[in-house]
């Protein structure tokens, strides 16, 4: 059996994804868990770019990327309409967590 290089860096990613997604642990578990998925898509990018995987522009990798942006964009957006900016996180997160499950080898 050939150990995945990624899957520790999608494991953690879809974890802290989903302790965000429930919105207890406040601001600074939300830049962490930015900060976790980020390194994670870094870290991966490149092996899964070689793999191929995925169907499209639907690549998993995508979708962790475009989550980020929503991430990133709801935090200040929190600050100031915290209704908006929590829907935003929620949003994010959610799928950076869908992006990470389906990266899964």
């Amino acid at each position: 059996m050939v150990a995945e290089p990624r899957r520790p860096f999608l494991i953690a990613a879809a974890i802290v994804s989903a302790v965000a997604l429930t919105g207890l642990l406040g601001l600074a578990a939300e830049i962490a868990g930015v900060v976790v998925c980020l390194i994670a898509l870094l870290a991966v990018a490149q092996d899964a770019r070689d793999s191929g995987a995925g169907v499209g522009p639907l690549r998993w990798w995508n979708l962790i990327l475009g989550g980020l942006v929503i991430w990133i964009a709801g935090i200040p957006i929190g600050l100031l309409l915290e209704p908006v900016g929590g829907l935003l996180v929620a949003g994010g997160a959610a799928l950076c967590l869908v992006g990470s499950l389906l990266g899964l080898p």
